[in-house]
């Protein structure tokens, strides 16, 4: 089975260091909303797709198509 790769820009490699630390509750999430520049809801939406799909869940779906 062939291993799925994945390429992030900058910007999203940025944000999955930021949500992961979040996640692993090293930062606040005011704290790292303010660091990526987003509100506190699309921070919410964007951990929640790293739970469920990983590094993936940042890419947009269009990319590669």
């Amino acid at each position: 089975m062939e291993e799925e790769r994945i390429t992030l820009k900058p910007r999203e490699l940025k944000r999955y260091e930021v949500i992961k630390r979040l996640l692993r509750k090293e930062v606040r999430q005011e704290s790292a909303a303010a660091l990526l520049e987003l509100t506190s809801r699309q921070l919410r939406n964007l951990m929640g797709r790293v739970r469920e799909q990983g590094a993936k869940g940042l890419v947009h779906g269009n990319r590669g198509k």
